[in-house]
């Protein structure tokens, strides 16, 4: 297969996954956003914190690590870290019962944890897993998952709603569910790679090769450390010092900026694996972009003109009273500060090439999140002080410029 022809079977099976299935997730998105008191909305946010965090910890960078590893390699690291979660989360839901067995905790409190036990493994398999598919270019088999994940989770989450039974707790339990089709997966995957299953189903652990990985991938949990600190860090100070409403509000406005940008990850998930193993052409490929940078750039900014514009419409705000909860409302210049991060965000991917042809790239992609990190902890403070959560996602917005 050609290399052009390559690439557009690939973007074609990631536009549409991301079309079809991250637009499902867009939806469930907004209707938890509506169907949730703002207080609710808050606390679940908290919780997904707490969950990001600690699944770039589970990770150990393993996820990352496998878009460069080699071919032979990657399904053996997933299988490994896939079984490694499960023992981890297996000892935390031991835990959690023998703390409620003590009455430590009450029973929504136990429920509530073992939800959130349970979806962390979800979320951990899920990255591993699809990372190993971006990585050996199984675009097919990746809109599969995808669109079988979300649409699962959207018609129970419904379910739930209509039943009288959807609440935070019960929400996690649901996107938990699709673990079940991700092992089926697995295990097909399994028979392809022509695996031997009573060696790879067996629950017994390959340390060499979970060490071997984790050395391997070390920097990467640095990077990804640093850079969830910094995703993060606004939200986390609001949540520390913030009310509950500007939590809510402003985590609203950011989630739906983080899922717009979502949308343009079809470009890394194609080229990313191509790179690696055509590592050499990357310059060509560069020279190719200069020549459509000022195209580019300009149609960025009309496009952006034209959302602003419509976005101070009264047929616009109309049809958002639709879809969003009318507190979220009340700070929708929120909304139009995330917008424009977002054509910023649109106006540098097409630079994002230098980070493969660069000497020292870690040491300098490391240095730049360091500094921005602390730029971000420390101004989010100080903002938070004397202004609230319009100001922090200002200074959110100067953050993307710098």
């Amino acid at each position: 297969m050609s290399v052009l022809k390559s690439i557009l079977q690939h973007l074609k099976f990631y536009s549409i996954a991301n079309i079809l299935g991250k637009g499902a997730n867009v939806f469930l998105f907004l209707f938890i956003a509506k169907v949730f008191s703002v207080e609710d909305f808050a606390q679940y946010i908290k919780f997904l914190i707490v969950i990001e965090l600690m699944l770039v910890l589970l990770l150990f960078g393993v996820d990352s690590y496998l878009l460069r590893a080699k071919n032979r390699f990657s399904f053996n690291i997933t299988i490994e870290f896939i079984k490694l979660n499960a023992a981890i989360s297996i000892f935390i839901l031991l835990l959690i019962i023998l703390i409620y067995s003590t009455n430590l905790i009450s029973t929504s409190e136990f429920f509530l944890f073992c939800s959130l036990d349970a979806y962390l493994l979800f979320r951990t398999a899920e990255k591993l897993f699809a990372n190993y598919l971006i990585r050996t270019q199984q675009s097919k088999q990746f809109l599969k998952i995808t669109l079988v994940t979300s649409y699962s989770q959207l018609v129970i989450v419904l379910i739930a709603y209509y039943l009288g039974i959807l609440n935070i707790a019960s929400y996690f339990i649901i996107l938990s569910l699709p673990l079940m089709i991700l092992i089926l997966f697995l295990m097909t995957e399994m028979k392809n790679e022509e695996f031997s299953l009573s060696n790879k189903i067996g629950f017994k652990l390959k340390i060499d090769t979970i060490h071997s990985s984790m050395k391997a991938a070390f920097p990467f949990l640095g990077k990804n450390i640093i850079g969830s600190i910094s995703l993060y860090s606004s939200r986390i100070i609001l949540a520390a010092f913030a009310t509950p409403f500007e939590l809510a509000v402003y985590s609203f406005y950011l989630a739906l900026y983080f899922k717009a940008i979502g949308l343009m990850s079809i470009v890394s998930r194609t080229f990313i694996p191509m790179m690696k193993d055509r590592i050499d052409k990357i310059r060509t490929i560069q020279s190719i972009v200069r020549k459509f940078e000022l195209p580019y750039l300009f149609i960025i900014i009309i496009s952006a003109l034209i959302l602003v514009t419509l976005y101070d419409t009264s047929f616009f705000q109309s049809m958002l009273e639709i879809l969003i909860k009318s507190e979220y409302l009340d700070m929708l210049e929120l909304g139009l500060i995330f917008i424009i991060c977002f054509f910023l965000n649109l106006a540098t991917m097409i630079y994002d090439f230098w980070q493969y042809s660069l000497k020292n790239v870690a040491k300098k992609i490391l240095t730049i999140s360091t500094t921005i990190m602390f730029l971000s902890i420390i101004g989010y403070i100080f903002i938070l002080q004397s202004y609230g959560a319009r100001e922090i996602a200002l200074f959110y917005l100067f953050i993307n410029i710098v």
